[in-house]
């Protein structure tokens, strides 16, 4: 990631995420961890120990999330 995308990043509070299909995403910063929607790319985020069992705890089913990860600029 550029220098520039960076730095919009932060001015926007910001992480860019990347599914395993290489995509990018834009994504509120403040989590650890981020898990999305295959399905319609919603997503949601948490600490370093939100997983699956956190999912399932929120109603949402891990099969149709897949967890993104941040790319560092």
């Amino acid at each position: 990631m550029s220098s520039i995308a960076s730095s919009m990043n932060y001015i926007n509070y910001e992480n860019t995420v990347q599914n395993t299909s290489g995509q990018t995403f834009q994504v509120d910063d403040g989590y650890n961890r981020y898990w999305m929607n295959t399905v319609d790319n919603t997503y949601v985020g948490g600490d370093i120990n939100f997983g699956e069992s956190q999912l399932v705890e929120m109603g949402l089913d891990p099969g149709t999330y897949e967890e993104v990860q941040i790319i560092k600029g």
